[in-house]
């Protein structure tokens, strides 16, 4: 009997009773958050370490393990291992080439058939440390770990998203190259450190998909972040896609128009779950829900500034305001009663600080233009009764921002804005005028028609018009 010796390591296949079980997706769910690090350490912890140098020592991990062609689980394993410790050690920036390296070392040992020996890690520092001195780190990080190696990362969800898309075996394959490769430049990211290894997946799988523009079953209409969701039993977190599209936007990196479409269509969708979620909630739960509910209708309106920086064809920016049409026929409000158009023009519209400042601030001039276009209703009022033209006259920052001030006093009264309607308090924007620049803008721009002039004489003058003219005018009248 002959014996076969195989030099090629031997990788046992997937299991498909384990792929197709969604319990086992689920328990990898519910403990993914047990292994990251508990705290933003470069801001609370680690005195001499910045995040260059994270990057600059997870680069060269990163050629270490593609050098050696480490197995793909290697390298997210060992920079989960070195967050991880530096969340918990402070760190002489002399010694984070030689923790990159333990911990290259740990995680090799534990996905590697064939695992990195000290000595040719030591090797790839030029040999500035030592066997031993990896041998002993390699105590201390197994101590400060509490030996909780087995730790979940972005590669162990791979095969429990990819399996279940409707793809050929054949795109699959392809997938799988590009979500890993994701996967890589993430961990070399601090920025993607504190988020769960399910998120990471996800987004790696709808990049590499949406990156290959690859069709799937269900056409165009089908909505791949929906999908994902669902697979991985989570809801749909839009604020992430927002705050990637705007760093992308920041560092001037290509953002494809349909990826923006189909983000603002599932935002569309999460905005009407989450309409629904809030009215069916029990009153101890409605303020939960309504800040859910909030928060995506603040995300869309930043999805819409960055569609407004987003270079595309009159076709691509057709359907990406089809999107922002549709909602505007929702006419979702805030707990104030603002509808889309007061947000976009209210300086105090809150902007998530992590990346989507560096793109999105409010009042917005391009935004309050794009949302005329697409048919918002310009004389639209809050719980106090004020119109638009109410909220942005009260702009405190009329010379510094004195053009965004003039564009969007312009749009309004264009698009039909009554100058001379009132509020609850029987105010008129130019009552509610908090600066000259703002009167002296809304002056100019006052066009008087002689149905607003009819209006103003019947209020002022009390003359009874209640079931003597049509509802329509009613409105009208009471409006002035």
């Amino acid at each position: 009997m002959e014996l076969l010796c195989l030099e090629a390591a031997v990788r046992a296949r997937p299991d498909p009773v384990l792929l197709g079980d969604q319990r086992v997706l689920q328990s990898l769910l519910s403990i993914e958050e047990r292994f990251l690090p508990q705290v933003p350490y470069f801001k609370l912890f680690q005195k001499e370490l910045q995040p260059y140098m994270r990057r600059m020592v997870a680069t060269w991990m990163l050629e270490v393990c593609e050098e050696q062609k480490c197995e793909e689980e290697v390298f997210p394993l060992a920079m989960n291992y070195l967050d991880r410790f530096l969340a918990v050690v402070p760190t002489q920036k002399r010694n984070l080439q030689l923790l990159g390296a333990v911990c290259m070392f740990l995680a090799s040992k534990l996905k590697e058939t064939r695992p990195l020996t000290a000595e040719k890690l030591c090797i790839y520092t030029d040999n500035s440390i030592s066997p031993g001195e990896l041998l002993d780190w390699e105590l201390v990080v197994l101590a400060k770990l509490k030996w909780n190696l087995a730790a979940v990362t972005p590669n162990d969800f791979i095969e429990h998203i990819v399996r279940r898309l409707p793809l050929t075996e054949e795109k699959l394959t392809l997938v799988r190259k590009h979500v890993t490769t994701f996967i890589a430049l993430c961990a070399t990211d601090f920025n993607f450190a504190m988020y769960p290894p399910s998120m990471i997946a996800t987004g790696s799988v709808g990049a590499a998909v949406s990156g290959l523009q690859l069709e799937m079953a269900g056409g165009r209409g089908h909505c791949l972040t929906a999908l994902l969701a669902k697979i991985t039993n989570t809801e749909v977190d839009l604020l992430r896609f927002a705050q990637v599209f705007s760093q992308m936007v920041h560092l001037k990196e290509a953002l494809r128009p349909a990826a923006v479409e189909q983000v603002l269509g599932c935002s569309v969708l999460e905005i009407q779950r989450s309409t629904a979620r809030m009215e069916a909630a029990p009153e101890a739960e409605l303020p939960q829900a309504t800040d859910n509910y909030e928060s995506n209708l603040f995300t869309f309106l930043y999805l819409v500034c960055i569609s407004t920086k987003t270079l595309c064809s009159d076709e691509e920016r057709a359907r990406i305001n089809k999107q922002i049409y549709t909602l505007i026929q929702l006419d979702p409000r805030s707990r104030e009663g603002s509808s889309l158009l007061h947000l976009a023009i209210s300086s105090s519209t809150p902007v998530d600080d992590f990346h989507t400042n560096d793109v999105c601030s409010f009042p917005s001039a391009q935004v309050t233009k794009l949302l005329l276009d697409c048919g918002a209703n310009v004389n639209a009022v809050d719980r106090e009764g004020n119109s638009p033209l109410h909220v942005i006259v009260q702009y405190h920052r009329p010379i510094s921002d004195f053009l965004t001030l003039h564009a969007i006093i312009i749009s309004l009264v264009e698009a039909g804005a009554h100058t001379d309607m009132t509020n609850k308090q029987q105010k008129t924007p130019l009552d509610r005028s908090t600066t000259g620049v703002s009167e002296i803008l809304l002056k100019t721009q006052m066009k008087m028609s002689l149905k607003c002039l009819a209006a103003r004489a019947v209020r002022q003058h009390s003359i009874s018009y209640r079931q003597q003219i049509p509802s329509s005018l009613e409105e009208f009248v009471e409006l002035h």
